[in-house]
C-alpha cells in the first residue's frame, strides 16, 4: 500500500493535517514514513507526526522532524492496526512562507 498525503501551509507557516490511513487486510502492518517538502526553495519545515490505531491500539510515539526543500526524510517504521489508523501531522516553515507544500508518503510493508 502506498499513499500519498500532501499538506499546504496556511498565510503564518504553519500547517496541521488529520488524514485516515486504512492498510488492507484484517492484521497488522509495519508503515515505513517518508517526507519531502517539495517547494519553494530556501525553505526549512519543523514538525511532528503521529501515527495511531483509531480504536487506540497500537499506539507510537510522535516523531519530531526537520526538513529543507526537496530533502526526503525517513521518519522510520511505525506498527498500524489492519483497518482504520490515524495520522496526524503539524509544523512550522522558517522563513514563515505560504503555500509551502509537504507530501508525505507512507508505504506499508509486512
Amino acid at each position: 500500500m502506498k499513499q500519498t498525503i500532501k499538506v499546504t501551509t496556511d498565510a503564518s507557516g504553519a500547517y496541521s493535517t488529520t488524514e485516515m490511513v486504512n492498510p488492507p487486510g484484517p492484521f497488522g502492518f509495519t508503515v515505513s514514513l517518508k517526507a519531502k517538502l517539495l517547494s519553494p526553495e530556501a525553505t526549512t519545515i519543523t514538525g511532528t507526526l503521529d501515527i495511531n490505531g483509531a480504536k487506540g491500539k497500537p499506539t507510537n510515539d510522535t516523531k519530531n522532524f526537520h526538513a529543507q526543500t526537496g530533502q526526503e526524510i525517513d521518519l522510520g517504521k511505525w506498527k498500524l492496526a489492519g483497518g482504520d489508523n490515524i495520522l496526524k501531522v503539524a509544523g512550522q516553515t522558517s522563513p514563515v512562507r505560504a503555500n509551502v507544500d509537504l507530501s508525505i508518503e507512507v508505504r506499508a510493508s509486512l
